[in-house]
């Protein structure tokens, strides 16, 4: 997991060249007279991007309005879809962060564009993901006033590392994933990683794919020393945090493997697959 780099746009010019791509008169007309109060809340969303859960309720009820914004960014998906992944380096431009899975094929609104319709083509509230998590996360973002997902453009993931794996060839659950906070990060941002980890599900998929590692990396016993699996493993472990991260579920997983050769060359692994 990695943080995003926002698309460099002026949001109120921008706003004003989707309404003049209009065709519509009248949902022109209706953007027109909406357009001073939809550019104070974009700069209410800038302002308050590391606290968006005080942000408040939109002003946008009317379905009418909300049709209108929804609108801007039924016209644009595609365009800013391009323009976001273009933005990113080398493997985030295809990977989705909710999940550090699958590939992106899909936009979600941070905020969601049924409650902040405002927010519709505002592009630091658009993260681009796979239509799994864009189905999961849904409209839940904020839940007893906390949020419940990691903003991958403000939340600074990348100072800390929070994701860790350990390897128990003693065990039944062979890997196990966890959260801990070994770097004191900030309460509420750990409460948010947690939350999200929690929501998107993401530690069963990330053992089961692990698990199945283990047969492919087994088959390298016979052609490597422990030492040499053990360098092995830690440097794919720095190939992949530089792509991905010192927060991806390989990265982890590779750092820990390599301290349990000893344990790992005796495991039956077949029986746990």
């Amino acid at each position: 997991m990695k943080n995003l780099i926002p698309i460099n746009k002026n949001e109120a010019i921008y706003f004003q060249d989707v309404i003049c791509r209009k065709n519509n008169g009248s949902i022109k007309t209706r953007l027109e007279h909406m357009k001073p109060l939809v550019n104070q809340r974009y700069a209410q969303y800038l302002i308050n991007t590391t606290s968006l859960n005080s942000i408040g309720e939109s002003p946008f009820r009317e379905s009418e309005d909300k049709t209108a914004l929804q609108s801007c960014y039924t016209q644009d998906r595609e365009n800013l879809l391009n323009e976001i992944r273009t933005k990113q380096f080398g493997n985030l431009r295809d990977r989705c962060q909710y999940c550090d899975c699958d590939r992106v094929s899909s936009l979600d609104h941070y905020l969601p564009k049924g409650e902040y319709p405002e927010f519709s083509i505002l592009g630091v509230n658009l993260i681009p993901c796979c239509l799994t998590c864009n189905h999961d996360k849904s409209k839940l973002w904020l839940k007893e006033g906390q949020r419940q997902f990691i903003n991958f453009y403000y939340d600074k993931i990348e100072d800390h590392r929070f994701l860790f794996c350990t390897v128990d060839f003693t065990q039944t659950s062979v890997i196990k994933f966890t959260i801990e906070n070994r770097t004191n990060i900030d309460n509420d941002l750990l409460t948010t990683i947690k939350n999200h980890f929690k929501n998107m599900e993401l530690f069963s998929p990330y053992a089961k794919e692990c698990i199945e590692e283990l047969s492919v990396i087994k088959e390298k016993l016979n052609e490597l020393s422990e030492c040499e699996l053990k360098n092995h493993l830690n440097t794919q472990a720095i190939i992949e945090e530089s792509k991905r991260g010192k927060n991806n579920y390989k990265v982890v997983f590779y750092k820990e493997l390599a301290n349990k050769i000893a344990e790992f060359k005796l495991f039956e692994f077949t029986r746990h697959i």
